[in-house]
């Protein structure tokens, strides 16, 4: 979608087509207001718009693009093909104005800093490589100016590949804006946050067990979505990367595509099972879940301190009857020895 919200670009390969987008004007029901279901048409809030005889395709590569992004004032278009390229696009015009250079495999995320100034791509080359991974590239400049490094990653781990390219706003008054990577190592799934002025790693957190195959982010950058290769998704608070959520039945394998809407209340994903989800988005902390952890563990203390307790008292109980009983028959004598709550 462009930001403007009157275009929607479509990718075919390496063509794309441009539709209108046209709000319809339908009615929203009030809370507690009933009506019989629209047809599907009656309730779309827009509608797609193409010129006569359908909306042209442009062909844009030889070679499938595998990532297209729009810069945030929607001047510029870039797109990463899947031999790696990464180009510059001119925008309404369709036209490749620049090519900013080449990954050594596939693109796999794209994203524009605030400013527009520079494009962060990541792409399924090996990460724990020279000169690999994820690269930050001069808008202005045509050039790589970056290419990320995390000296924590295993030299010799295969599959470690970063798979995803967002930016988020500053964590602290003045600071420069943070930036997101998703993260398959060792077959397991991160997300990794970067600091954008030395292009170092701020923090990296585990969130899934099986490896990334698609994410995407919040509008507002609270969250961040991550689909895996088991058809699992997963919520992300971005804060401190702790897990919001996880839907392990979403899908039945691996998620191909996500999306949020346009207020970041509703996850939608796809699959290559042919099924799509749409999913209410919670934007608590995780560390909401822990306390909720901590708390049940507290209660679960106490139960089993009342259940011993309890059980030495029946037993002290139960001893003194028998004694006082042996003695012979003077029962309520023999039970005022007994300390109910010491046992």
């Amino acid at each position: 979608m462009h930001p403007g919200r009157k275009a929607l670009l479509c990718v075919f390969s390496g063509d794309v087509a441009v539709y209108g987008v046209e709000p319809t004007g339908a009615a929203a029901l009030a809370e507690n207001e009933e009506s019989d279901a629209p047809s599907p048409a009656d309730a779309a809030s827009v509608t797609l718009t193409q010129p006569e005889g359908g909306a042209p395709r442009v062909k844009l590569a030889d070679v499938d693009i595998k990532k297209a992004v729009f810069s945030e004032d929607g001047k510029i278009l870039a797109i990463g093909l899947e031999t790696g390229e990464v180009q510059v696009v001119s925008w309404p015009e369709l036209k490749v104005t620049r090519t900013l250079g080449k990954h050594s495999d596939g693109v796999t995320g794209m994203a524009f800093s605030p400013d527009g100034k520079f494009l962060l791509t990541t792409s399924s080359e090996p990460a724990n490589k020279p000169d690999k991974g994820a690269a930050v590239w001069s808008v202005a400049l045509g050039e790589r100016v970056r290419t990320l490094c995390d000296p924590s990653l295993p030299p010799n781990a295969r599959g470690t590949q970063y798979r995803f390219a967002a930016f988020g706003p500053p964590e602290r008054a003045g600071g420069a804006a943070v930036a997101y990577t998703g993260l398959n190592l060792g077959g397991e799934g991160y997300v990794v946050k970067w600091e954008t002025e030395g292009w170092t790693v701020k923090a990296k957190a585990k969130v899934t067990r099986d490896p990334i195959s698609a994410m995407a982010m919040a509008p507002d950058a609270s969250t961040v979505a991550v689909g895996n290769s088991e058809g699992h998704v997963t919520v992300v608070n971005t804060s401190n990367l702790g897990v919001v959520s996880t839907d392990r039945g979403a899908h039945m394998i691996f998620v191909t595509t996500m999306a949020y809407n346009t207020d970041g209340t509703v996850l939608l994903s796809g699959s290559a099972d042919a099924s799509a989800c749409a999913a209410r988005v919670s934007k608590k902390s995780g560390v909401s879940t822990v306390l909720t952890y901590l708390m049940l563990l507290l209660v679960a203390a106490v139960l089993a301190w009342l259940y011993v307790t309890v059980g030495r008292q029946a037993a002290a109980v139960h001893g003194a009857a028998i004694r006082a009983a042996a003695d012979g028959g003077g029962g309520g004598a023999g039970m005022e020895g007994v300390d109910l709550m010491g046992g």
